[in-house]
């Protein structure tokens, strides 16, 4: 559930700000309203900007680090620790720069080979000059004519070749070209070795420094309080003597505010946030269903504060989407058994969540791939008997099902026998457009109950589910059984018709009134849009399929042949597995975000409760 906040503003004296401050950083349970914040920025606020910048970039360059086990610099602290990597990359930054650029110098050198600037001055001071050209043979021989040439070199289809006269040749007669006024090709090379061995050094003090990186996280960390503490010091209005911040708190906490303001003799205000504020979201989720909060970590999105938290029922359906795209109760088995293996391993509370959640996806994989007998591809037919047979439940479809019984009577070979694959393909569709329908309408029938005091508001939302579950019966006898339209389906549309057109179009507002008829074909288009589930599902067999043919088919050509057989087949299994994990983050998120959405009508216009707290060496690790 979201908690409830109020507004709250904190009054003291000017002189008191810090203690203040202190007091409610040690409680941290406000969240600072940093509109209302003085937005002038001191120079103290620019210092730490500027300070937790280059902590922030030590910290990303270490945490690439692989972790070593140096002593080397156990004994400096935080700060220390950043100015030292800071000073490093400058280092190693500056010498990459004059790397590149001594090897661009080289690599215009090297077709002269070894010669002296030096000698071509003293030449050009006894009046012989010396023109040094590059061009065609076409521009070689016309220098020919000029003048005395000697070709030093040809390389990459350029003729390298200097010109020799007693007088001053016009420059554009020349191929002339331009070198860098370096002293020798000797002297470049031992540029070229003397930097490659700094970057060298500089890329191994930074591996000495990253034990130090936890001791640099904590530093980081004293910066951002530090940096939030000022900000809220420096951003407090004040009228004469008297100043005050403003922000909100969890109403669970109004009693222990009130307690410390009455202890310390501050003045405050608790008011329930008017409809124009900006309320920040704080979701409440019950333990067993904390597991979802990596998902909405990982999207980066949070219902609006009036908005409502489905959390739960995202969750839910999330996990059935997952396992129907992924579809593979082999790679199911991996997952399960990586996600064992770091619970175990680690045992890290920084992950544990995360952990959970991808326990929980992984079982659902495991189920749904089980049910359609999928284990890494592999045909049916060659599955163990114990394993083929599970499939059966998603086989056969209860027989009540509209229209299934005249499907299956069609859907036949030669021999009479039911062509199995094409049945529980259809199957899978018709419980594509079941699971739409369910998860839809229960958006309507949820907001049905929450508008339950506004009766008419309540009966739109109930209108607008039963015209979903007649999209549903249209969907399946369009798609999947033709002619299974019930008959009972059209008063489903005719009572949400009349229910939605009374109940929830506005007849007053022309723009709801234009919206009204793309709000039906939207309502259909989104049933149909669970179909993805079975496209994309299907398409992760067909591609773990195609591959494991395109090993054998390796293997056949010689026995030999087997290591590459096995690194087809892993490389598609590997690259399959990445294809369906980013058509979960297309697909079964969008399905929860967008089209559910759209029907519970959350614009996840939400940004997540944030208290002014004091960040704790313990909290490292779920800052990074």
């Amino acid at each position: 559930m979201i908690v409830n906040m109020k507004k709250t503003t904190i009054l003291c004296m000017v002189s008191d700000k810090t203690s203040v401050l202190e007091k409610l950083r040690d409680l941290g349970i406000l969240h600072v309203d940093s509109s209302l914040l003085n937005a002038d920025l001191s120079e103290d606020i620019m210092q730490y900007e500027n300070l937790l910048m280059l902590a922030g970039k030590a910290v990303s360059v270490l945490s690439q680090k692989k972790k070593n086990t140096s002593e080397k610099f156990k004994t400096l602290g935080g700060e220390n620790v950043c100015e030292k990597v800071i000073e490093t990359l400058n280092l190693l930054s500056h010498a990459s720069k004059s790397l590149d650029h001594t090897k661009k110098d080289h690599d215009s050198i090297l077709p002269w080979g070894e010669f002296s600037f030096d000698l071509i001055e003293q030449l050009k001071t006894k009046g012989i000059q010396i023109y040094l050209c590059s061009g065609s043979e076409k521009e070689l021989n016309y220098a020919k004519e000029i003048a005395t040439v000697e070709v030093i070199n040809e390389y990459k289809g350029k003729y390298y070749f200097v010109v020799i006269s007693d007088s001053d040749i016009e420059s554009d007669k020349l191929p002339e070209v331009t070198l860098p006024q370096i002293t020798s090709l000797t002297g470049l090379n031992n540029n070229i070795t003397q930097l490659t061995k700094d970057i060298t050094e500089y890329e191994n003090l930074l591996d000495e420094l990253q034990p130090s990186l936890e001791v640099l996280k904590e530093y980081k960390l004293e910066i951002e309080e530090r940096l939030e503490f000022v900000k809220n010091s420096d951003g407090m209005m004040s009228e004469g003597e008297i100043a005050y911040i403003q922000g909100y708190i969890p109403d669970t906490s109004e009693e222990e505010l009130k307690e410390t303001a009455s202890k310390n003799g501050w003045a405050i205000q608790l008011l329930d946030p008017e409809e124009d504020d900006a309320v920040p979201t704080l979701v409440k989720t019950p333990k067993i269903f904390e597991v979802s909060k990596p998902i909405f970590d990982f999207i980066g999105i949070a219902p609006g504060y009036r908005e409502w938290d489905i959390s739960t029922c995202f969750l839910i359906f999330f996990t059935i989407f997952f396992g129907m795209i992924v579809g593979d109760a082999g790679y199911g088995l991996i997952f399960l058994a990586i996600a064992l293996g770091v619970k175990i391993g680690f045992n890290c509370q920084k992950t544990k969540l995360a952990v959970n959640l991808f326990i929980l996806l992984s079982i659902a994989t495991i189920i749904w791939g089980a049910l359609n007998a999928n284990y890494f591809g592999i045909p049916v037919n060659k599955l163990p008997s114990f394993l083929a047979n599970m499939k059966k439940p998603i086989t056969n479809l209860p027989p009540w099902i509209q229209g299934i019984g005249k499907f299956k009577k069609e859907l036949v070979d030669e021999k009479g026998l039911p062509l199995v694959d094409e049945i529980v393909n259809k199957n899978v569709q018709y419980l594509c457009f079941l699971i739409a329908a369910i998860h839809l309408s229960f958006a309507r029938f949820w907001k049905t109950i929450l508008y339950f005091k506004t009766f008419t508001k309540a009966l739109g939302q109930l209108g607008w589910g039963f015209i979903l579950w007649g999209n549903f019966f249209l969907a399946v006898d369009l798609i999947v059984f033709s002619g299974s339209f019930p008959p009972f389906a059209k008063y489903l549309y005719i009572t949400g018709f009349i229910l939605v057109t009374l109940f929830s179009v506005n007849w007053k507002d022309i723009g709801d009134i234009m919206n009204f008829p793309f709000g039906l074909i939207g309502g259909f288009v989104d049933v149909l849009s669970y179909i993805r589930l079975f496209a994309v599902g299907l398409s992760t067999y067909y591609i773990a399929d195609s591959f494991n043919n395109m090993g054998l088919m390796v293997y056949k050509i010689s026995p030999y042949l087997i290591f590459a057989t096995i690194v087809i087949i892993l490389f598609g299994h590997i690259l399959n597995i990445l294809l369906a994990c980013m058509g979960v983050l297309v697909h079964g998120i969008r399905l929860n975000t967008l089209e559910f959405s759209n029907h519970m009508e959350l614009e996840w216009s939400g940004f997540v409760f944030k208290p002014f707290k004091k960040l704790f060496k313990k909290d490292i690790s779920k800052e990074e």
